[in-house]
């Protein structure tokens, strides 16, 4: 964007302020504005984006990005666009599931329930971007974030992959489709700043990756063992050569479809690059939650059956809270963020909006349970909380994790708890005896859902409906083609 131009957009934004502030008011503009730091992901004040892009990957784990270290290529593109902003190493979900996790990343918001962007007190990032001469425009292929869920709210532009009925689809878009969405709206736009949101719903089960992207399964002794060893004793013998064979074979397909989200996501890059935006735009990737492939035993607790290659071993979402279902990645780049940073700083998701208000000096949502990203900041945060609605876990500073296997609203315990210390076992595979920490641990548990306790709204019809076609409530499986 040339100087004069970006002296006009100035102009006419300060001219319209007041006004947009009035029509505003009603919506909360009065509420105190963000804290921005100096040192802040959003940069130095007089450094800053007139435009925001985020991208959501669905269920995708941190430690399968060859960013964060996995042995396999699957993100080239990334790597080489992160090389120009910050990797955030610590970044956590705050719940292992799609509707929780996107509420609380758009609202800022700590809550237990599972979704609530339909509450109207519950302002939204997108909400408050609109409210302030934003124009919005948001593409995605998850159908749980439905407009008739409230997930459109703050949208102007809304394009999510239901037909015409507002019923699931049956082929599902791909990363690159969503992405040409994304850029068709771009094409579009006037000469306001924009926010764009996609989603994508690669590496979502069930894995279909396109065959350029594929990659040979591995296949050792070393990890048939190891994944022999997440069962109890007597059912090891069940991981016959071929379960193995065909688990692995499932672990290839998901970070194939990982390297199609990231060629996908390579298009939006050169794009940005192409129409003089990268420069003009705060761009965020990262996702709403993990996924557990094979590493633990299957849940006991009856929740929702699982129909997916060697159901011993529990392969996706929701239920549990291990690190591999909350460490998800996060990546900015943009006028003021830091380039070729690898921040230490104890991140998440809860603080994505408070982090894009900040760099706008736009007002803060109400009640934020997040604040804004300081990557130079590695301390970690005290507590840190992740919820399902049959599990709840507390990290404290950043190394003693506790696991309470209840939900919300109930009372007995349908497995023991376990305290891990995540300094020594990352990987949570080996828990500390110690009752004095493990009982001071959970009567913070306690009162943290106290505090925060509110009441559920029932699942609609057309959210179990949702639900189902997505393969998550086990009494209709996800169709073959649903990606």
């Amino acid at each position: 964007m040339s100087a004069t131009r970006r002296r006009m957009k100035a102009i006419a934004s300060a001219r319209l302020a007041p006004l947009l502030c009035a029509l505003a008011a009603l919506a909360g503009c009065g509420e105190p504005s963000a804290t921005s730091a100096p040192t802040t992901a959003a940069g130095a004040a007089d450094a800053r984006a007139h435009n925001v892009v985020l991208v959501v990957i669905d269920t995708l784990r941190a430690d399968h990005l060859s960013l964060y270290g996995h042995a396999r290529a699957t993100t080239p593109r990334i790597d080489a666009w992160a090389a120009g902003g910050t990797v955030y190493e610590r970044a956590y979900a705050p719940a292992p599931w799609t509707l929780s996790s996107m509420t609380m990343l758009f609202t800022g918001r700590q809550i237990l329930r599972r979704s609530g962007v339909r509450d109207a007190e519950r302002v939204t990032l997108a909400e408050r971007l609109q409210q302030h001469g934003f124009q919005t425009g948001g593409v995605v292929a998850n159908g749980l974030l439905r407009a008739q869920f409230g997930w459109s709210r703050g949208f102007d532009h809304y394009d999510q992959d239901v037909d015409k009925n507002d019923a699931l689809r049956d082929d599902g878009w791909s990363g690159e489709q969503v992405v040409q969405k994304g850029l068709d709206w771009l094409a579009r736009r006037d000469e306001r700043p924009f926010f764009l949101y996609l989603h994508l719903l690669d590496p979502h089960y069930p894995y279909r990756p396109e065959p350029d992207d594929a990659f040979a399964p591995l296949d050792t002794p070393e990890r048939q063992a190891a994944f022999a060893a997440a069962l109890p004793a007597a059912e090891r013998a069940r991981l016959t050569r071929d379960a193995y064979a065909g688990i692995e074979r499932e672990i290839a397909n998901y970070d194939a479809e990982l390297r199609g989200a990231d060629r996908a996501l390579g298009r939006l890059f050169d794009a940005l690059d192409a129409q003089g935006l990268a420069d003009d735009t705060l761009v965020i990737v990262t996702s709403d939650h993990g996924e557990c492939l094979w590493q633990r035993p299957m849940v006991a607790n009856p929740g929702r059956f699982q129909k997916c290659h060697f159901p011993l071993l529990f392969s996706t979402h929701g239920e549990l809270v291990y690190e591999e279902l909350v460490h998800v990645p996060l990546v900015m780049r943009g006028p003021g963020v830091p380039r070729g940073l690898r921040s230490r700083a104890d991140a998440s998701l809860l603080d994505i909006a408070p982090t894009v208000l900040a760099h706008f000096d736009l007002p803060a949502l109400p009640r934020p349970g997040g604040r804004p990203l300081d990557p130079r900041d590695e301390k970690p945060r005290h507590e840190r909380f992740a919820i399902f609605d049959t599990a709840c876990a507390l990290t404290i500073d950043g190394r003693y994790k506790l696991h309470v296997f209840r939900g919300r609203h109930d009372a007995t315990e349908w497995q023991p708890s376990e305290l891990y210390d995540l300094a020594a076992d990352p990987g949570e595979l080996a828990p500390l005896d110690d009752p004095a920490r493990t009982a001071d641990m959970r009567a913070r548990i306690d009162a943290w859902m106290k505090e925060r306790a509110e009441l559920d709204a029932p699942a609609t019809e057309d959210e179990l409906r949702a639900l189902r076609a997505m393969g998550y409530l086990g009494d209709e499986p996800a169709p073959q083609s649903q990606r």
